[in-house]
């Protein structure tokens, strides 16, 4: 049995759904330790670690969604796009993520709360755009992938223009 849209057999879909999450811990993980091996061993200035890992996080997946849009025609090929951008996109972890606390240490949990409710709301849209965007490209995969990869080029130009590592608050 196989799944109608993609071809997988349906007893190998589990690795197809359960591979980036697996990557996005293993990575979110590793980029934590490496972060406090640059500070604390090495050195690096906050802000220095809180970029490359923001770049890191923004960049490594908008490259693998282009390379998933344009560059992959199999279903595994899609996986390994979908594995690496996901993996990588836990950087930001050590990115934006911990930014909250840099400026804002005394109010970095409802920093944090809302900036992560805010961020519901480009899922909820992105969720019913790439529907829209599927049906109208009958189907191609290329039109949502690509438009997430270019949300991520932007993002990250805009976070690293404009991240600061100083206490507003």
């Amino acid at each position: 049995v196989s799944t109608q849209s993609t071809g997988i057999d349906i007893d190998k879909v589990t690795w197809f759904v359960v591979t980036p999450y697996v990557a996005q811990g293993v990575v979110g993980v590793g980029i934590g330790f490496l972060a406090d091996y640059l500070t604390i061993k090495r050195g690096w200035q906050v802000k220095s670690v809180r970029h490359l890992a923001q770049a890191i996080g923004m960049f490594g997946p908008a490259l693998a969604l282009y390379g998933a849009a344009f560059a992959v025609s199999t279903p595994v090929g899609g996986m390994l796009m979908m594995t690496i951008a996901l993996g990588l996109s836990s950087c930001t972890a050590v990115g934006h993520s911990m930014l909250q606390h840099d400026i804002a240490p005394a109010h970095a949990g409802v920093l944090f709360a809302v900036g992560n409710m805010v961020a519901t709301v480009p899922g909820i849209v992105g969720v019913l755009s790439s529907g829209w965007l599927l049906r109208a490209f009958e189907g191609d995969w290329a039109a949502p992938l690509s438009l997430s990869a270019t949300f991520y080029v932007i993002g990250g130009v805009v976070w690293l223009v404009c991240a600061r590592t100083t206490p507003v608050v």
